[in-house]
Order: structure tokens, then sequence, then C-alpha cells
């Protein structure tokens, strides 16, 4: 469903999902004194959960295995983790959720903190910015990367006008993981 601009979707209810919603919880009352509000799952499946007050602190809840399925407003089921059929550039139609990660103009990919300003990828990944320049050839890049490793970004939508330019999800690729950022401990 759609509130306030943003596009929500719920997980398909199952026990692994409660006890999920459960250590969110927890962490957010130990971290903030009340339960509620955001968390994220990065692409090695570990649940974060940020400080309510953003002074950066945040707690490691623990981490997925499997799928974590949604569910649309039709009862339709969302997988993110489903990439096949899918070609470099070709429309995501699933939920925009990830991580966010920055290519440079440079063509390195880095991962920009508030605190620690970048941390770049020491063995950069070729093949993933040879994709991401596939759809946005020039420039730097905003993208993100999903809880299973699929790699995403936005690329203009339709033809350029002097006004607000519209956006649409793509999808690039997969992480390599033996290039990429290591598990937070």
């Amino acid at each position: 469903y759609k509130k306030e601009g943003r596009i929500f979707c719920h997980a398909v209810k199952c026990d692994e999902v409660e006890k999920l919603v459960e250590a969110i919880n927890e962490a957010k009352s130990r971290l903030s004194g009340s339960m509620g509000g955001s968390f994220v799952i990065n692409e090695h499946g570990q649940v974060i959960v940020p400080s309510a007050f953003g002074d950066g602190s945040r707690l490691l809840v623990g981490e997925i295995e499997g799928v974590l399925l949604f569910e649309d407003d039709n009862g339709e089921i969302i997988d993110l983790s489903d990439d096949s059929n899918l070609e470099v550039g070709e429309p995501w139609l699933k939920p925009y959720i990830g991580m966010q990660y920055n290519l440079s103009i440079h063509s390195r990919i880095y991962y920009f903190d508030n605190e620690k300003g970048s941390d770049y990828l020491p063995v950069q990944d070729e093949n993933l910015i040879r994709k991401i320049r596939k759809v946005r050839r020039s420039g730097a890049v905003r993208f993100i990367v999903n809880p299973y490793g699929l790699v995403l970004t936005k690329i203009p939508e339709g033809e350029f006008s002097m006004g607000e330019d519209r956006w649409e999800p793509v999808y690039v690729g997969r992480i390599n993981r033996d290039l990429w950022f290591r598990k937070e401990s």
C-alpha cells in the first residue's frame, strides 16, 4: 500500500518473521526506549537496527537465512531474490530496497558513511563496474544492493525534459561476494 509517498508491503507471516519482529523491537527498545521504527537487512543478510536518535549507534540483531517473502496489495508473493530471466538494464518491477553504494566518477565502488567517510572496495569488481556503466555510461552513480546480493540502480525515464527528471529502477546484476565488502561484526 502507499502512504506519504512511500510504498509498503508486508512480509509473509511465519514463525521466523515473528521472531525477527520481536528481535527488532527489543533492539529498538534498548537503543531508544521505544519499539518500532526502521531497520535494514544488508546484502549479507544481517539485520541492523539504528538508533532513533541519529547518533550513529546501532545493533546487529542477527542474520536472516533463506528468503524473506513479501505480499503485495493483490496477495501476490514478492521474492526479492529472484532475478531469473533478467538482463542488465531491464526494468526492476519489485520493491527497490537495499543498502546504498556508489560508483565514483572515476568508476570506483565505495560506501559512504557520515561518520567514517568513504570506504572503497580493496579490489574493484570490474565486471560489476562494466554492468553499471552499461546502464549509466558516465558520472557518479548511486546504486543499491538488496539482501540477496542483487544490484539495482535507477536510470532516467523517457525523454530528457527541462523539468524534474523521473527515474526508473533497473536490474544490474549480482555482487561477487569474493570481491565485496566484509560482513559487519
